[in-house]
């Protein structure tokens, strides 16, 4: 009797066993894959207007007009990169996105001001923003911050030239003890020649320097608070001694710099160690390389390589994106979405199956896991795909249809 009753029980907890793998498989099945599609909303660009897109459903809510022809500049909040709402300015005109509400509104200019497409520049910590306007009272280019926090505009310098972004050091994050604005000035009656100036927000001392003799499109600041500048956006110089703001082999070729310039990442050329035969293309490979900001010249790091045998040509093929805590980047090289921890020091491919045109860079979602961009893919001329890759779930894909674009500007933060 006890036998079978010891036998009975055995069956029945291998039975119960059974049964609990089972309604696990199948609650992995129904949780698993819904969970790879929600996964929050984009702010997207597409007929001549700003949206919030549900990435699972499609569903979209209008925010603001916006042309084609329009600068848009979305704020640190959309980013994920504060705390601090999101803001989203469409050439002078500033919107406040909030879920499940309509988009309040407010001008950067007034009445007697004109908006001479200027370049719009968050600071740090997502609560200001700097931009250019021209006054017809002054008769001169104002250089302005508006509060978003306490909407209050203040003018800071004059005749700054409007086209080049206002550069923002680190210390504007943690408020304006230490934060410095860099900026271009124009030429002006007052002005003989343009200059490159470095203004404390709390002190109003400035430094200026006389404008290089490169065109000057980008400013940034480094680590330890150098002024640096770029024609091209890519390839920075120091003001100081107009020296590369990296020390780099002669035949390296700049990929991207982070946004805090802590980190540079470029491509150089390489023959694998033992191999005798330099010229064979067996022996050669592309390497990705990272640099940090102080380093000297042979201290790097090689995170990724390409043999040049296996290629069909397309190589590395799109810039690196760095992620907003600077900690990472994804890049493509052909059809592998590659992504780099910076912290781990690891590289891992995400996908495998990307082809074809990039139309939207790449956007990282709030737990940096995800990115999400938008490539030629579709079925059709006006057809757009856009695709969302977390390499522990399924990847998502949508096809977009529609004549005007689209784009990928931000994974909002819900």
């Amino acid at each position: 009797m006890n036998r079978q009753t010891f036998g009975f029980s055995k069956q029945w907890q291998s039975v119960i066993l059974w049964l609990i793998v089972i309604v696990g498989l199948v609650l992995v099945t129904i949780f698993y894959q819904p969970a790879a599609a929600k996964t929050g909303s984009l702010l997207i660009w597409m007929n001549s207007k700003l949206y919030r897109m549900d990435i699972d459903t499609l569903t979209i809510e209008p925010i603001a007009p916006a042309s084609r022809n329009e600068t848009i500049s979305v704020a640190p909040g959309c980013l994920h990169q504060t705390k601090t709402p999101c803001w989203v300015a469409v050439e002078n005109r500033l919107y406040r996105v909030t879920p499940n509400q309509n988009s309040s509104m407010v001008s950067l200019t007034l009445s007697s001001e004109q908006w001479p497409d200027s370049t719009v520049s968050w600071s740090p910590d997502g609560q200001q923003v700097a931009y250019t306007v021209a006054s017809q009272i002054s008769n001169q280019l104002e250089l302005r911050l508006y509060d978003a926090v306490n909407q209050t505009a203040t003018t800071i310098a004059l005749d700054v030239d409007p086209l080049v972004s206002v550069a923002w050091s680190m210390g504007c994050g943690d408020g304006v003890a230490d934060c410095l604005l860099a900026y271009k000035t124009v030429v002006t009656q007052s002005n003989e020649a343009a200059t490159l100036v470095s203004l404390n927000i709390t002190t109003k001392n400035t430094q200026e320097w006389a404008m290089p003799p490169e065109s000057v499109t980008e400013l940034r600041w480094s680590p330890d608070d150098t002024l640096l500048y770029s024609e091209n956006g890519r390839y920075f110089q120091r003001i100081d001694n107009q020296a590369p703001a990296y020390d780099l082999p002669a035949n390296a070729t700049v990929a991207n710099i982070a946004p805090d310039a802590s980190q540079l990442v470029y491509y150089e050329p390489f023959t694998i160690q033992g191999c005798d035969a330099t010229e064979d293309a067996d022996c050669l490979y592309v390497g990705v390389w990272l640099k940090q900001w102080g380093d000297e010249l042979n201290e790097r790091a090689l995170v990724y390589s390409v043999h040049l045998a296996n290629t069909d040509g397309e190589g590395l093929t799109f810039i690196p994106t760095w992620d907003q805590s600077n900690s990472g980047f994804v890049f493509f090289q052909e059809g592998n979405l590659v992504y780099y921890d910076a912290i781990n020091q690891e590289a891992v491919i995400w996908d495998k199956s990307l082809r074809g045109k990039i139309r939207s860079m790449p956007v990282f979602s709030p737990n940096r896991e995800a990115v999400a961009f938008v490539d030629n893919q579709g079925q059709g001329v006006s057809e757009y795909r856009l695709k969302v890759v977390n390499p522990r779930l399924q990847p998502v894909e949508h096809v977009i249809e529609t004549e005007t674009g689209f784009r990928v500007l931000a994974w909002l933060p819900d």
